[in-house]
């Protein structure tokens, strides 16, 4: 199984990928939505974790965006991780 980790921390993102292989997973990891998107289209993973909010991507690419972009093209499952904690955000 492979998964994809799309956040723009970087310890975040490397204890999200430490735990995944732990549990048997190949894990590719980006930082920006744009990486993330190449990396879904070239290496077909089984999930993705997505950090809803990715500051200072070029082009601006927030984590339903990217979402969007990948519920284009199949039904990979996705489980979006953010802080947000307002409660039209929940």
């Amino acid at each position: 199984m492979k998964a994809l980790v799309v956040d723009d921390d970087r310890v975040l993102a490397d204890l999200l990928a430490f735990t995944l292989r732990r549990e048997g997973f190949q894990v590719i990891q980006c930082l920006d939505g744009p990486s993330a998107v190449k990396l879904f289209e070239n290496e077909h993973p089984d999930i993705v974790l997505l950090d809803v909010n990715l500051p200072g991507s070029s082009p601006k690419m927030d984590g339903f965006t990217i979402c969007q972009k990948i519920r284009s093209q199949g039904d990979t499952p996705v489980i979006l991780l953010t802080v947000r904690g307002e409660e039209d955000d929940i």
